[in-house]
């Protein structure tokens, strides 16, 4: 009987040590996209201009690349428009087509979504493609309707949970939106801080995506504060994020084309980094470039793979 049961702890001692711990710790690769500016230098960035701290701590940089060249896999770039901004948002579609069709390559794929009701919508058959003639059929204008997105950020949310194809690969988001949280309600000056704004950063940084934007303001809702709301908003996102928010103030720009050109530079000057960590969680983040780098990245990053296998993801 002793015989039994000792083979069968035997079994069960050997069974339990198959099963992986929940505690068990990595290493996990964490993936974020950085911009650099760098002042003085014709060479591409290397991991020896940069120096990363996650959770306070200094971590050896296992993959320095290009964001829209020289890796497996293309960026994609999500093109978010608020479906509630007016019919005069119309004469940027032009502008829009011409930016498609410079940025669509064997490196980078765009799709465009439009924002309504906490959804981005890519519409019946609508995804990411290399094809501008097919990005220009996901355009449209805007429906227009007064509330129809009280928060840009649910919808951005509802895009990062739901990405098409659940790539994982590089990504980028662009919005044109005002900003405006009506979720959060009325803006006044001593309602400047929305928890949604927050939960969206962070959504965006587990997912390792910046988030950039264009102000395009609406007039059926809030000027005033509601402007000075939307665009700090932006901003807090996109320094959030590692990214840029582009404005002209209150006012809406007669064309978008130079912020899209910036926003296509910026692109240009992304890498993909990746180090490793032995903790799921999102931490703390700092970059730092050496002298005459600046390094713009993500506050807070964690990490996607379940294991470090090497690859860029």
């Amino acid at each position: 009987m002793l015989g039994r049961l000792g083979i069968a702890c035997a079994a069960v001692a050997v069974l339990l040590a198959t099963v992986p711990s929940h505690g068990q710790e990595g290493p996990y690769n964490v993936d974020v996209v950085v911009r650099a500016e760098i002042k003085g230098q014709p060479t591409p960035l290397q991991p020896a201009d940069v120096k990363v701290q996650f959770d306070g701590k200094v971590v050896p940089i296992q993959k320095l690349e290009p964001l829209m060249n020289s890796h497996a896999q293309p960026v994609q770039v999500a093109i978010l428009i608020d479906d509630g901004l007016r019919g005069s948002f119309g004469t940027q579609l032009n502008d829009i087509r011409r930016f498609v069709s410079e940025l669509v390559s064997e490196h980078a794929m765009v799709g465009v979504a439009y924002m309504r009701n906490g959804r981005a919508d890519f519409g019946s058959g609508g995804g990411f493609t290399s094809d501008p003639d097919l990005v220009e059929k996901q355009l449209r204008l805007p429906m227009s309707g007064g509330g129809i997105s009280g928060s840009p950020y649910f919808c951005l949310q509802d895009l990062l949970k739901n990405w098409p194809g659940n790539y994982s690969g590089p990504r980028a988001v662009l919005m044109i939106t005002n900003g405006i949280d009506l979720y959060n309600g009325a803006p006044t000056p001593n309602n400047q801080s929305s928890p949604y704004v927050q939960s969206a950063i962070q959504d965006a940084q587990k997912a390792g995506v910046p988030v950039y934007s264009i102000y395009y303001g609406r007039f059926d809702v809030h000027l005033g504060y509601g402007s000075f709301s939307g665009q700090s908003y932006l901003g807090d996102l996109a320094d959030g994020t590692g990214a840029q928010t582009f404005n002209q103030g209150s006012l809406n720009p007669p064309s978008i084309a130079p912020y899209l050109k910036d926003f296509e530079k910026s692109l240009n000057e992304s890498w993909l980094l990746q180090f490793q960590t032995g903790s799921r969680k999102l931490q703390s983040l700092k970059i730092q470039g050496a002298k005459g780098t600046k390094v713009y990245a993500p506050r807070m990053a964690m990490a996607k793979d379940a294991a470090a296998n090497g690859v860029m993801r």
